[in-house]
């Protein structure tokens, strides 16, 4: 019964805090204390307890500060971080994959790399497998099956047999992620099973081609780079970057005179299409120089001429866009230290601003979608970033990555 003694309906919290009776905690009587200031018209930083309590006080700040012009410690400029921690961070070796993630969004690069913050994998919950999970099937069966039956000639035919085997181990890499429980719901996963058996299959009749236009055969499979041989880059200033990585493939021909690295790709060429203008997209693809250079330090001067290719694995690819890339020459070289040189100095210099990127359907951001730190940024992130950009401490990022400064004003905070 509503209407007994014993019971008393509340619209709301915020209506029990503007309401008769007597708070039931300390909390409660401070939030009591809060809203009865604001709603004297007072401003709310101001009232004593905000004043004198750290923790409400370092709030208040926080959002002062987001929503001003200057790059601040609340919004990723971590300029006190102790220099011992940042000596150590560019002074260890560095992944093409970590330093493009600065590149895209400098904040994601310091939780996942600076402070190491672990992804939290939840199989139960998915759909369908992930787009790194099902690159990683890819790949691990391509790896596989190259290592296994390297050709001899680049005009060697793929038998009846050759083919069998590569799909048993695609069969064998599928039941091995669904062991593992990343596979989603069962139906969305017989889909994808049949797409990767599709691209898998198409493998044969593509390297085949390509091998014969190339004229090279692989030499090598998941070659890593660092450690015992170091791949050190100078950019310049007195200063060097340590690289590591792991090329999918190298293939080079018979005769020695020419080198192709390949980095598989499983998903969309979107993004890869406008190599010819920057070959490093302002720092969101350095695989490829970072994989030549890799590929000289180990093969060294019987290298020859090196050339980085994505091989885009999809079956439906067009093929005039499967393989993009190019010759490691000069040039690249000198963009690759160039932009190399810009992101060592951001993350030494403690640059951690968050850029989520162009907004994408569904009120989703292009840096965003895969992030698996979206939940900590805000709702109004492209606004507070885009408010950031004119400082001059974000200047070498600014023109790195070409994004306007106030280009979030018309975002929603929705």
């Amino acid at each position: 019964r509503l209407d007994a003694p014993w019971h008393t309906l509340v619209s709301s919290f915020d209506g029990a805090l503007g309401g008769p009776g007597v708070a039931a905690s300390l909390q409660e009587r401070d939030l009591r204390s809060l809203r009865a200031w604001r709603d004297a018209g007072h401003a709310v930083e101001r009232h004593p307890l905000a004043k004198e309590t750290p923790v409400l006080r370092a709030g208040w700040d926080a959002q002062h500060a987001r929503r001003s012009l200057h790059f601040t410690r609340w919004d990723g400029h971590v300029d006190t971080l102790p220099a011992a921690m940042l000596d150590s961070i560019v002074d260890r070796e560095l992944s093409p994959t970590s330093l493009e993630r600065w590149a895209s969004c400098p904040r994601q690069y310091f939780f996942a790399s600076v402070l190491r913050v672990a992804e939290r994998s939840e199989p139960a919950q998915l759909l369908s497998i992930s787009p790194a999970d099902r690159g990683t099937v890819i790949h691990g069966v391509l790896e596989r099956f190259i290592s296994e039956r390297r050709p001899a000639t680049p005009d060697a035919v793929w038998s009846d047999a050759d083919r069998a085997r590569l799909t048993a181990i695609a069969i064998e890499e599928c039941r091995r992620v669904e062991e593992e429980g990343l596979t989603g719901a069962p139906l969305l996963w017989r889909i994808d099973r049949a797409r990767i058996l599709r691209d898998i299959e198409a493998f044969p009749d593509i390297d085949q081609q390509y091998r014969a236009d190339t004229g090279v055969v692989p030499v090598a499979t998941e070659l890593a780079i660092g450690g015992d041989i170091p791949v050190v880059v100078d950019v310049g200033g007195g200063r060097s970057v340590r690289l590591r990585g792991r090329i999918d493939r190298v293939d080079r021909s018979p005769d020695g005179g020419r080198m192709v690295v390949i980095d598989y790709k499983s998903g969309s060429t979107s993004g890869y299409r406008r190599l010819d203008e920057d070959p490093v997209q302002a720092g969101r693809l350095l695989q490829l120089p970072v994989y030549a250079l890799g590929a000289r330090a180990h093969y060294g001067a019987e290298a020859g001429v090196v050339e980085s290719r994505y091989w885009f694995t999809r079956q439906d690819t067009p093929e005039g866009d499967r393989f993009v890339g190019y010759a490691v020459d000069d040039a690249v070289e000198t963009r690759f230290r160039e932009v190399l040189g810009t992101i060592f100095d951001g993350i030494a210099g403690g640059v951690f601003l968050g850029v989520p990127g162009a907004p994408q359907q569904g009120g989703a951001y292009a840096h965003c979608r895969w992030c698996p730190y979206d939940a900590v940024c805000g709702t109004s992130r492209a606004r507070e970033s885009a408010h950031k950009l004119a400082d001059p401490s974000l200047a070498s990022f600014v023109a790195l990555s070409s994004v306007e400064a106030g280009s979030g004003d018309e975002e929603s905070d929705a």
